[in-house]
């Protein structure tokens, strides 16, 4: 299956590093649905904030078969010097790793940006002078109609239109987030190909063990403008004092997470138990346990904690917003308002009563159609033939 003649660069805006081992994560999987069908490397360009040995530091690793540069770039706050050398250590950054990638892994002949603006420079720098195709891949849901304050200035818009007007074809997450860029004149030739799942791992326990009373898990960066963390908490409140016995379980760390925790302690919640971060086996075992997942988003695109959800035959209830209608099928879960705090205590109840007509075995089977690293990777090697081959 393995194509050796298509060696892909990934130019990835996140992804992970020395500072952030989450950041990004879903690209990396993106990369590693694709090892079967085509050999690929990344190169990962990140500021940081504090002060280095060199002002531009670069690593290489082999990273899980993906050969791997990482610059970090030295940019200190409220450090004049920091701030009017970064466009030329941006540039510098971009040279030399481009330059450890050829030296490791050869000449690329496709680049895959993933996440624009400023991955995206270097692309069409390639383009322009040597003629190598790219094609973009979009996350970020700064093109939401929600998120407004997240997409501006003149030059970005004009930068990001002629970026993606050069490339080959862009993909995006959710048909939802390929709307909305197209609504901001971002126009080209849209697919869309969803995150990746290791449903290998992320699947049921047979059998399930049977909680003592319901437990409801929330999976979060813990950023309450998208998330809404504390709407779940007032949904909870109010089912508590109906007299409704039930645990909520929230995974995650983030900048509002000490908030929430504040907020739920003035709420007086007994029933509510923060866990902080958890990965690997530990996160496995929340997912194959609980028995419904909680998301009260604002606005998403597609969120992978859903999907993962579906590997494990975990039903959810999740808001109407973003790419989560195109997912969440009516056996899989319930979908309601954002906002409707009285509708998510309301679907809350009826898991709680059992009242939840689920298909949990058809769930599981949709996510390894559809989020499974060989699915994924194949709808992406379709579109790189097409590429490479014009």
């Amino acid at each position: 299956m393995q194509n050796n003649n298509i060696k892909v660069l990934f130019l990835p805006a996140w992804y992970p590093n020395k500072t952030d081992s989450m950041a990004g994560l879903f690209v990396k999987y993106h990369a590693l649905a694709l090892l079967p069908y085509v050999q690929v490397a990344v190169l990962h360009i990140i500021t940081v904030g504090t002060k280095q040995k060199n002002t531009v530091e670069y690593n290489y690793i082999e990273d899980d078969r993906l050969p791997t540069v990482i610059a970090y770039i030295q940019k200190q706050p409220n450090n004049f010097l920091d701030k009017f050398l970064y466009p030329f250590r941006y540039f510098l950054a971009n040279y030399k790793g481009y330059k450890l990638i050829k030296q490791h892994f050869g000449q690329p002949n496709l680049h895959h940006v993933h996440i624009l603006t400023r991955s995206g420079i270097l692309a069409l720098y390639k383009k322009i002078t040597t003629g190598t195709p790219y094609l973009i891949t979009e996350h970020w849901s700064r093109y939401l109609p929600q998120n407004r304050g997240s997409y501006t200035g003149g030059f970005r818009k004009w930068l990001t239109q002629r970026i993606v007007k050069n490339a080959s074809a862009v993909t995006t997450v959710s048909k939802h987030l390929g709307k909305a860029m197209q609504s901001h004149s971002l126009n080209n030739t849209y697919y869309q190909i969803s995150n990746v799942v290791d449903v290998n791992y992320f699947k049921p326990l047979s059998p399930k063990p049977v909680n003592a009373k319901p437990v409801f898990l929330h999976v979060s960066c813990f950023d309450e403008k998208p998330k809404n963390v504390k709407g779940i908490l007032n949904a909870t409140k109010t089912l508590v004092e109906k007299g409704f016995d039930f645990e909520l379980r929230l995974i995650g760390d983030g900048k509002d997470h000490q908030m929430c925790v504040d907020y739920c302690n003035n709420l007086q919640l007994q029933n509510v138990v923060f866990t902080g971060l958890k990965t690997g086996n530990d996160l496995l075992k929340e997912y194959q346990t609980a028995d419904a997942f909680v998301m009260f988003s604002r606005f998403e695109n597609q969120p992978v904690v859903l999907l993962e959800a579906f590997a494990c035959s975990l039903p959810v209830i999740a808001t109407k917003v973003g790419g989560i209608p195109e997912i969440v099928q009516p056996d899989f879960g319930f979908l309601i308002d954002s906002e409707d705090e009285a509708a998510l205590a309301q679907a809350m109840q009826q898991v709680i009563e059992g009242d939840t007509p689920f298909n949990k075995e058809a769930m599981r089977q949709h996510a390894v159609k559809n989020y499974s690293y060989a699915g994924v990777g194949q709808q992406f090697y379709d579109i790189y033939k097409n590429i490479v081959k014009q």
